[in-house]
């Protein structure tokens, strides 16, 4: 969810995804957002050439009110960014309750601690993300911990007013 462009390492998702379908076939990416057309265009026509088109699942835009449906009815939230400052993204898809796995970034760093509200994966390697992702679409207890855990500390720690009220917690003298 969010723009589709080179940082997000949308080909990069798609190599991903495909060997994630290789495990298991019925698994489909839901994807949404627009980006440079050009971009876009080079991202699915490599996604045809690995075979995967048919699996994936795509919306330029969405409501907002309708995300959390999206959110819902997906089991594993993947964000392999480049980079990104923090990645507010990542922080709506764990409050909805989902299970994540993400690139090392600001957000993730932030969010994630030892693997205890998602995965982090500090390479670019599609194998471990795969396995990574797979270890969630195979472990129905797994994913259910991680999404109930992951919820809990955005809905304590990260929502506007938890964060204004530690704000003013520093400036009290």
């Amino acid at each position: 969810i969010g723009v589709l462009e080179d940082r997000r390492n949308i080909k990069f998702l798609f190599e991903t995804f495909a060997e994630v379908c290789a495990k298991n076939a019925q698994t489909r990416l839901v994807m949404i957002g627009k980006g440079k057309p050009d971009y876009v265009k080079s991202c699915f026509d490599y996604a045809d050439s690995l075979n995967i088109t048919d699996k994936i699942i795509y919306a330029n835009a969405l409501p907002q009110n309708e995300l959390k449906q999206i959110y819902e009815i997906c089991d594993v939230f993947v964000f392999p960014t480049k980079f990104e400052i923090f990645g507010m993204v990542l922080l709506e898809a764990m409050a909805f309750g989902m299970s994540v796995v993400s690139s090392h970034n600001g957000g993730s760093s932030t969010l994630i601690i030892d693997d205890k509200y998602g995965t982090i994966v500090t390479d670019f390697d599609k194998t471990k993300w795969s396995e990574a992702i797979c270890a969630y679409l195979d472990d129905d207890d797994l994913r259910s911990s991680i999404r109930k855990e992951a919820s809990e500390r955005i809905l304590n720690e990260f929502t506007w007013d938890k964060i204004s009220e530690k704000i003013l917690n520093e400036f009290r003298f």
